[in-house]
C-alpha cells in the first residue's frame, strides 16, 4: 500500500511538471510572435492570422504620437431638478420687520 501511495506522488509531481513546461513553452511562443519593434523582417510581413485559421481582414491603421501632459476640461450638461439634502425653514417668532442682519450669508450659525 505505501508503493502505491508514492507512486500516486510521483505521477502528480510528473504532471505537475509536464503543466508548467507546456505553459512556459506556450507563453514563449506567444512572446516571439508579438509584433515587436526589434520583430524581424518576415514576422514583420507575415500576414495576421485570423480566427480559427481563417484569413484576417486589412490590418487597421495606426498612428504613434508623443504623450503630451495636459488639462483634459470635462463639462457636463443635464436637465433635472437638484435638492438638497438638509433644509431648514426660518421664521420670525414675532410679526414686524427686519430691521438688520447680525450674520453673513453662508456663515455657520449656532441653532
Amino acid at each position: 500500500m505505501k508503493g502505491s501511495y508514492k507512486s500516486r506522488w510521483v505521477i502528480v509531481i510528473v504532471v505537475v511538471i509536464a503543466a508548467i513546461a507546456a505553459f512556459w513553452f506556450w507563453q514563449g511562443r506567444n512572446d516571439s510572435q508579438s509584433a515587436a519593434p526589434g520583430a524581424t523582417k518576415q514576422a514583420q510581413q507575415s500576414p495576421a492570422g485570423g480566427r480559427r485559421g481563417m484569413r484576417a481582414g486589412p490590418l487597421a491603421p495606426v498612428q504613434a504620437a508623443t504623450a503630451v501632459e495636459q488639462a483634459v476640461p470635462r463639462y457636463l450638461t443635464g436637465l433635472g431638478t437638484i435638492t438638497a439634502a438638509n433644509t431648514v425653514t426660518v421664521r420670525s417668532r414675532v410679526d414686524g420687520q427686519l430691521m438688520a442682519l447680525h450674520f453673513q450669508e453662508g456663515q455657520q450659525v449656532k441653532a
